[in-house]
């Protein structure tokens, strides 16, 4: 029962955090939200529910012992690198000052 309650409070926090911090998907929500009105949010989280689904799928059918592997680790790590100094320039560059719109 205690490991239970470990997990289950473990899990709680874990989803707490991700839902209380303001990430990329907020943002887009938000944009998206302005731009489309109120059917942005629903197809947005059901985006991030397929997406959350097809990863679990993956994992469950053997994609772990593949992303144990020092190559694929290391091209995740600076791809995901490589986002975020994308996304902080993009940030830095819209500070600064008026920016043309994208589409």
């Amino acid at each position: 029962m205690f490991i239970l309650a470990g997990v289950f409070a473990t899990s709680f926090v874990i989803a707490l955090s991700g839902a209380l911090m303001p990430g990329p998907l907020f943002a887009v929500t938000v944009t998206s939200s302005a731009k489309r009105g109120v059917m942005a949010g629903p197809v947005l989280i059901l985006g991030h529910a397929i997406l959350e689904f097809v990863m679990m799928l993956a994992l469950l059918y053997g994609l772990a012992p593949l992303l144990k592997k020092d190559a694929v680790f290391a091209g995740i790590a600076l791809s995901g690198a490589a986002v975020l100094l994308w996304m902080g320039y993009g940030m830095i560059r819209s500070a600064a000052g008026p920016q043309r719109q994208l589409g």
